[in-house]
């Protein structure tokens, strides 16, 4: 029901069932993925210390999973929308080092937009060209390449921001 309701953008009550499985079935099969859809759906609401608290103990409990990918990405996005821009491209590493896909290409991604918030421009760079380099994914790369342009006009390199947009 709960993850119904969140396919439906109803994430108010969706919460409220997921709970439900958290309070009550730690030993149930379903709790591992409800851990992971509970801290989507604070996300979503911008209950950004909750969702944090709810992937974190998804990272404690279930470290050796699959998905464990999945609730380092979510953690860092609650902890770069509080502003902890190091422990976020901490979290977004975690995903890199364990997984290959687009979640890593967007954590790459996500590791430049910190690094840009924190008006490191030159680092920023690096990392965003990464996500074109090293992942397949179009869009990443092209909001990369975009991103990358901005930071070449905070530094002063017109023609390195031009050439990252004409690629876009």
């Amino acid at each position: 029901c709960g993850d119904g309701l969140s396919k439906l953008g109803r994430h108010e009550p969706a919460i409220r069932h997921f709970t439900a499985i958290v309070k009550d079935g730690k030993s149930d099969p379903v709790f591992p993925p409800t851990l992971l859809r509970l801290g989507d759906s604070l996300s979503v609401l911008q209950r950004w210390a909750l969702s944090e608290q709810t992937f974190s103990t998804y990272i404690e409990k279930f470290p050796d999973s699959e998905q464990t990918y999945q609730a380092n990405f979510g953690r860092g996005w609650a902890v770069e929308n509080q502003g902890r821009y190091d422990d976020a491209m901490k979290s977004y590493g975690e995903v890199i080092a364990k997984h290959q896909g687009p979640t890593a290409a967007r954590a790459q991604f996500q590791i430049g937009q910190c690094l840009f918030a924190q008006k490191k421009f030159d680092d920023a760079v690096r990392e965003l060209l990464k996500v074109d380099i090293l992942y397949a994914y179009p869009e990443w790369s092209a909001a990369a390449l975009y991103e990358a342009g901005r930071c070449f006009e905070k530094l002063g390199k017109p023609q390195e921001a031009k050439s990252n947009f004409r690629q876009v």
